[in-house]
């Protein structure tokens, strides 16, 4: 039975210091005010943590939305940043973490270089 926690969020919009981004990491997703998108994706991926703790499941990136300026923009010029994952450990203190998943990343990824040998 999975716990829902109703964390609502909510900004005067007279506050310009920090946006609403989302945050995706795959199979989870976080919405976090901060005041840009680096520092959204380190408290989104620290959200996904506290939530699933060791079985969260991290991919090579993450992407972040700017969703407070949505409905000023044009579908097209949504501010959509991506950041790689290791690098984000790393500035949220997971350190061996980030090293670990940086070498599997890079050796999956010769894999995939390697031509097909037949």
């Amino acid at each position: 039975h999975k716990k829902v926690y109703h964390n609502h969020m909510i900004r005067s919009t007279e506050n310009q210091e920090k946006k609403f981004y989302i945050v995706n990491g795959g199979d989870w997703e976080a919405s976090v005010l901060s005041k840009d998108a680096i520092d959204a994706a380190a408290s989104g991926l620290e959200e996904a943590f506290k939530e699933y703790g060791n079985s969260l499941v991290l991919g090579n990136c993450l992407t972040v939305t700017n969703a407070s300026d949505v409905q000023h923009q044009e579908p097209d010029s949504i501010e959509i940043d991506i950041f790689y994952v290791p690098s984000i450990l790393s500035d949220i203190g997971k350190n061996e973490l980030a090293s670990q998943l940086d070498i599997i990343l890079r050796n999956n990824e010769k894999k995939l270089d390697k031509p097909k040998t037949t």
